[in-house]
């Protein structure tokens, strides 16, 4: 028996020699069904039996959690098989997503656009100024940008961590942790390594990054740069940022930020050596990866700690996640 609910508003497959009784559950103003079987089980003629979003099977007292495939909104792939493949239709392109054990991460590397369906400008396709923000990152009214995952654009960059923070969040997701990231890139070969080719965007003569869904087909694969989770190029192309910062230490200084920040003040902090236009004094947020031209050096043990969250360059993008 198989109880893999495939999309979260599946129904029920085919069920053979067999009576379900749905009963009520109620918990605070959410109403949850759980569906008992008896008799024999589920026959759904070598499919994948698919229970309602929301629902639990319980079989001779036992609870099967129905654990989604997908985040809401997005429906599963069908005919990728290799791994799990969220995709949500937008008027901008498909926002795709994969699972990595109990949360999901982009596919591709951020794009950052004007309108939530991926639409209008495309913020850091060409340049700083293409944000059109202030370069601490705040946000300009009526400037929101939100963060997709679609294929065939440039991803963007010169992306301050602030920015990738909140084209994420608008979007309904989070950047990824470092936790999350180590985790999602597993599988991918890493160009040090014997059987790595040129799969992933790494050559020192590279002079820019390449658009998304361009690194190849085969998850965990000599022939792609994409990890076993169908993750792509998270070794090489841009620098991603995550959630994690660091910066305290016995010789941290204090001080308070330039006029851009409002003077707000930082304590014990050990500055990271690369700030922002016009920051002196943030810890070091976490980059991963490497960069389109890095060479062996990148891979998904690469780590970067010497930028603070303000800083932005031509290499430097993100990707988001959702738990």
């Amino acid at each position: 028996m198989n109880n893999k609910r495939e999309t979260p508003t599946g129904v029920l497959c085919g069920v053979a020699a067999v009576a379900l009784m749905a009963i009520s559950a109620f918990a605070g103003d959410t109403e949850a069904q759980t569906y008992i079987l008896q008799g024999e089980g589920l026959d759904c003629d070598g499919t994948d039996c698919v229970l309602p979003a929301g629902n639990n099977l319980v079989v001779d007292g036992q609870v099967i959690a129905d654990e989604p495939d997908c985040p809401g909104g997005y429906v599963r792939n069908g005919s990728v098989t290799d791994y799990i493949l969220c995709e949500k239709t937008l008027a901008g392109g498909t926002d795709r997503m994969v699972k990595v054990g109990s949360f999901w991460i982009d596919k591709y590397e951020m794009s950052a656009w004007a309108s939530a369906d991926c639409t209008g400008n495309q913020y850091g396709e060409s340049g700083e100024s293409d944000w059109a923000m202030h370069d601490n990152g705040n946000w300009i009214v009526s400037q929101e940008s939100y963060a997709c995952s679609v294929t065939g654009v440039t991803p963007s960059r010169y992306v301050t961590w602030f920015q990738a923070q909140q084209s994420c969040e608008l979007s309904g997701k989070s950047i990824c942790t470092n936790a999350q990231w180590q985790a999602a890139a597993a599988g991918t070969y890493d160009p040090g390594s014997a059987e790595m080719g040129n799969q992933c965007r790494i050559a020192a003569t590279n002079t820019s990054p390449r658009a998304t869904g361009l690194a190849g087909a085969s998850p965990g694969g000599v022939d792609s740069c994409m990890s076993m989770w169908g993750v792509e190029d998270m070794i090489g192309n841009l620098w991603e940022w995550t959630s994690d910062w660091w910066g305290q230490g016995t010789d941290a200084m204090s001080q308070d930020q330039d006029g851009a920040f409002g003077g707000d003040g930082t304590w014990n902090v050990d500055p990271a050596e690369l700030q922002g236009t016009y920051v002196t004094h943030f810890p070091a947020a976490a980059l991963r990866g490497g960069t389109w031209n890095d060479g062996d050096q990148s891979g998904v043990f690469n780590l970067n700690m010497r930028h603070g969250p303000s800083y932005s360059s031509s290499s430097v993008g993100a990707r988001c996640c959702l738990r």
